[in-house]
């Protein structure tokens, strides 16, 4: 049956523990595909990007795709991916109330038009897994990298490969709730400046700057709970 597809949140990603789309901000991404994209990206699905102002993530991972038999985009890894600060914007495209179903129809439009579904349902596009054990911090999404995590030391390196590879030593040693909680610490360092800033959301800091805004999303709560 030729359902239509439709947009996951990472909820559900981290859930099912399986992607085939991924934001820019968590992937790596070769920067000769951000000229095909000017000069090679179906004419339709560059102007309903411009004229949305919406859905170029979407565009650009599907175009990838579309390029590579079908695979979805490489993964940053876990560490660098949950270490990401998301910084707020008052003009955010999220806000919109049609958000979620303008990127429903861009799923299901620019998978049709770059050939990774067809007419009567099927697919080229390929899901992968986000988790590899038992090293998921340096082993995520379609084709992980185990290089740094195999790392080590050597007299001949510099000084800095050499603290690199001692720090990771001391990673290899710790559980993946471990890193990730001295991964959130990093985070959380490196933020500061825009928590400080009120450019995090629903800290302290945001809820001053942004009266207005965090009444509204406490409201959005109270209605959620009753």
């Amino acid at each position: 049956k030729n359902s239509p597809w439709g947009y996951g949140f990472l909820s559900t990603v981290e859930k099912q523990r399986r992607y085939s789309l991924t934001l820019p901000r968590a992937a790596f991404l070769h920067r000769d595909y951000m000229d095909m994209y000017m000069s090679s990206m179906p004419r339709l699905i560059f102007d309903t990007v411009e004229k949305q102002f919406n859905c170029e993530d979407i565009a650009m991972s599907f175009f990838v795709s579309s390029l590579t038999g079908g695979k979805p985009p490489l993964l940053a890894d876990l560490w660098a991916v949950k270490s990401i600060a998301k910084l707020y914007s008052p003009s955010r495209i999220s806000a919109d109330n049609n958000h979620k179903a303008k990127r429903d129809q861009c799923v299901e439009n620019f998978a049709t038009i770059l050939g990774l579904k067809d007419e009567n349902g099927g697919k080229m596009l390929q899901t992968a897994k986000t988790m590899h054990w038992p090293n998921v911090m340096l082993g995520y999404g379609a084709d992980p990298d185990k290089t740094l995590w195999n790392v080590e030391a050597h007299p001949l390196e510099s000084s800095r490969y050499v603290a690199l590879a001692e720090d990771v030593q001391k990673l290899k040693q710790k559980s993946d709730n471990e890193i990730l909680y001295i991964v959130k610490s990093m985070s959380v360092e490196i933020s500061q400046k825009a928590i400080e800033q009120g450019l995090i959301l629903d800290t302290k800091e945001w809820k001053k700057r942004w009266p207005e805004e965090a009444k509204r999303r406490e409201d959005e709560k109270k209605k959620k709970k009753t």
